[in-house]
């Protein structure tokens, strides 16, 4: 089966679906303010930086090889990931003037920097996007994309390992300082997400060399690694007092999800499958990247359960539409320019702010 098999590449598929629902699910938590299972579903976020090192590994570097242009491959993430950023922008603003009633000025200025991909920093109290919070993990995962591109295609694996090595220590000092690994949105400690992103995504274009190569296969049924990939996070809810919040999130992204993330690259989903897993994946970047502005708009005028999981539809069918648009469209044009505008998608994200 080869690296671009859509058989072998659905499980990841159906887990990147289940990313942005268990995303959406802790921000649930935070607006309704409903202690639910998805407390720490902040770290799936990670889980979309490794996936988009993969995949575009896959996609990416033998094409490079080829000499397909790096500023080709930077264009078409550009044009992937910035329409649904500036939607959810746009619908942040919308959301923000509606419940504020005032302020319209700085909501403007707010949705020009957003627009731009800017981040806000260094203010206390506030998201590096606030009209948006998993605006900040889009920006990181183009950012990653751009670096891969210029330089890190162009360096040996065990140098990436090397870089692998040195984020992964900085990332487990940085959860072990803020007391978790919820880092990134924020405006005054943006740059604690770099260590984050550096080193789930490189290990990302590790594990994407790795799989070409066929060598490491651990075969064996599918359920199990996309079981555990979709629980262990949530079983970090019922650790209670016996595990710290900073020592379950750093072994779950810097060694549980990693190596369950391995053998369900490995491992094929059946037949039967493909339906629910392609629709998980192709909702997966826009509920990312439009849920919260929902969220907030319903949690402002009420916070009843019922409120909240008519919340939870409204962003479900909205990504749906969405999902199935971008599809459609996708499909009208050239294969050649969807190849790698359709892989890699966040946010990443996504997400946790």
């Amino acid at each position: 089966m080869t690296a671009s098999s859509p058989q072998r590449l659905i499980l990841l598929d159906g887990l990147r679906g289940i990313a942005a629902i268990s995303v959406m699910g802790y921000h649930f938590g935070h607006i309704f303010n409903v202690r639910n299972i998805f407390a720490r579903g902040y770290l799936f976020v990670d889980f979309f930086f490794l996936l988009s090192g993969f995949v575009l590994t896959l996609a990416l570097e033998p094409r490079l090889r080829k000499g397909w242009p790096p500023a080709a491959f930077i264009r078409a993430r550009v044009i992937r990931l910035w329409p649904m950023a500036a939607l959810g922008a746009v619908a942040g603003a919308l959301v923000m003037f509606a419940t504020r009633g005032s302020g319209s000025v700085e909501i403007a200025l707010t949705l020009m920097l957003a627009l731009a991909m800017i981040p806000l920093t260094g203010i206390r109290d506030l998201e590096a996007f606030p009209l948006n919070g998993p605006q900040w993990s889009l920006l990181f995962e183009l950012l990653a994309n751009i670096v891969h591109a210029v330089l890190l295609q162009r360096l040996a694996t065990r140098a990436l390992l090397c870089l692998v090595l040195l984020s992964g220590l900085t990332e487990a000092f940085v959860i072990y300082s803020w007391g978790s690994n919820r880092v990134g949105p924020d405006a005054l400690d943006w740059y604690a997400g770099l260590p984050r992103v550096a080193f789930a995504y490189s290990l990302g274009i590790c594990f994407g060399r790795l799989w070409q190569t066929g060598r490491f296969r651990c075969e064996g049924h599918w359920l199990v690694p996309f079981a555990l990939i979709s629980l262990v996070p949530i079983a970090l809810f019922f650790t209670g007092d016996w595990l710290s919040r900073a020592l379950g999130d750093a072994l779950t992204v810097l060694v549980a999800m990693p190596a369950l993330f391995w053998l369900a690259a490995c491992r094929s989903a059946p037949q039967r499958t493909e339906r629910m897993f392609s629709t998980l994946g192709l909702i997966s970047f826009p509920l990312y990247a439009v849920h919260l502005p929902v969220l907030k708009l319903f949690g402002h005028f009420d916070q009843s359960p019922l409120t909240g999981i008519a919340a939870l539809e409204t962003s479900l069918i909205l990504a749906a539409a969405l999902g199935h648009t971008i599809d459609r469209r996708q499909k009208t044009r050239p294969a050649s320019a969807n190849q790698l505008a359709k892989t890699g998608d966040l946010t990443h994200s996504q997400h946790e702010g």
